[in-house]
Parts: structure tokens; C-alpha cells; sequence
């Protein structure tokens, strides 16, 4: 909220699942306080794209610390940690990825056919299917509705937006290390709200490579980093 100072309600529940929560929305928050500083309120309002960038910036950042401090955590097992890292990284690219190209199909199938709830629910199926491992277990019938209970679902491109936020933010956060100047040129950014496009604000930060380029680079680097835990 406009020269509002940021504030966060959440059930916590002092674990790891609670911790992320709170650093994602921190990001977020601290994204739209300084965009509170943009020359005028009706650009002081963050996009999608700039607020999840912020908000998978600290995410990303706590998943460093807890790699690298992993031995030194009391009272959270190295399993937990890999577990919930894991965790982060489904949730934050792997399934918004998985429900985009659910989207495209359906955006591609429309021209050419009704989009009936049937032939919805048999296309989400249909590419679930080709995203995970189902051998062994008995098909639920209901299970094609499941796309009802996706919230994002129903706004197009909004899955794009969070998958795209957090290629960026990875190349981002593995910047950082070596460029200090770059916490001070995201904040500069943010200070000017939406007067700046998301593409200019994520080449100002020289994140302006090809989306699809960055897919394929970002999986590559994934793939190692999930082997390596």
C-alpha cells in the first residue's frame, strides 16, 4: 500500500516451511517499499514479474546459507534442509514450467477446438503425465479435475511470470557474489517503480539474455545443483 510502511501476516510455525514463506514475502515487501519512492503513485505499484524477483532474490539467498551452514544448524537435519530445498525448487520453477505448457496447449487447441471441461482435464492429464514418474500407482479418475484447484490457473501468462522472475533471480543471486554494486543498482531500479519496464529493469541488471535461452541454461545449472544435494 502506497506510503505504507510493509507489513506481513502469516501463521508461523518456527520451521523451514514458515521461514521460507517469510523470506519470500520480506522480498516482496521490501520490493514494494521502495517502489513507494517512484515519482508518482500510479507507478508505485510493482509488477508481478519486478515484486517475485525480489521475493525469489531472498529465497534463493537463504538457500545458499542454509548449503553452506547446513553441519551447523541445530535442531534441523540435513535431510530436512535437502528436502525443503528440493521443495523450493518444484515449487518455484518446476510447476509453474509444468501449468505453462498446459497453458500453451490449450492456447494452441483453442483455435481448433472447444475447450470443454473434458478435453481441459484430459490435456492437463496428458501432460502431468509426461512430467512425472506414475508407475506403481493406481489413476484417480478425479485426478484430471485437478486443474480446478490451481488458482494461477485461470490468469494466463501468470505462470510465465513467476518462472521467468526466477531464471532471473538465479542469475542474479550467482552474480552478487562477485559484484557488490549490484544490491545497490537493484534498489535504485525498484525506487523507480513501474516507470521502467520489466524488460528494461531486468537488462539494467544485464538479465537481458533470450527467455528460452535462459530456460535451457537455468535447467542445465538446476540439474547440477539438485545432483549435487
Amino acid at each position: 500500500m502506497y506510503a505504507v510502511h510493509p507489513y506481513i501476516l502469516m501463521n508461523w510455525q518456527a520451521n523451514l516451511d514458515s521461514l521460507y514463506a517469510l523470506i519470500h514475502e520480506i522480498g516482496g515487501a521490501v520490493g514494494q517499499y521502495y517502489a513507494q519512492s517512484a515519482p508518482s503513485y500510479i507507478y508505485s505499484e510493482l509488477s508481478v514479474s519486478k515484486t517475485e524477483f525480489c521475493s525469489y532474490v531472498n529465497e534463493l539467498l537463504l538457500t545458499k546459507y542454509l548449503l553452506r551452514n547446513k553441519d551447523n544448524i541445530e535442531g534441523i537435519s540435513n535431510q530436512s534442509i535437502t528436502i525443503k530445498i528440493l521443495d523450493f525448487f518444484k515449487d518455484a520453477f518446476f510447476l509453474p514450467y509444468e501449468l505453462s505448457i498446459v497453458e500453451m496447449e490449450l492456447s494452441m487447441d483453442s483455435l481448433n477446438n472447444r475447450l470443454t471441461s473434458k478435453f481441459v482435464s484430459d490435456t492437463y492429464y496428458k501432460i502431468v503425465n509426461d512430467f512425472h514418474f506414475f508407475d506403481g500407482f493406481a489413476e484417480l479418475p478425479i485426478n484430471r479435475y485437478n486443474w480446478v484447484r490451481v488458482q494461477e490457473f485461470y490468469v494466463f501468462g501468470y505462470n510465465v511470470d513467476y518462472m521467468e522472475s526466477f531464471i532471473y533471480a538465479y542469475q542474479f543471486i550467482n552474480r552478487i557474489v562477485n559484484d557488490a554494486n549490484s544490491t545497490d543498482l537493484l534498489k535504485e531500479l525498484l525506487q523507480q517503480g513501474e516507470y521502467i519496464t520489466d524488460q528494461e529493469f531486468m537488462k539494467e541488471l544485464n538479465l537481458n539474455r533470450n527467455f528460452i535461452d535462459n530456460i535451457d541454461h537455468f535447467i542445465s545449472n538446476l540439474d547440477k545443483e539438485i545432483k549435487s544435494l
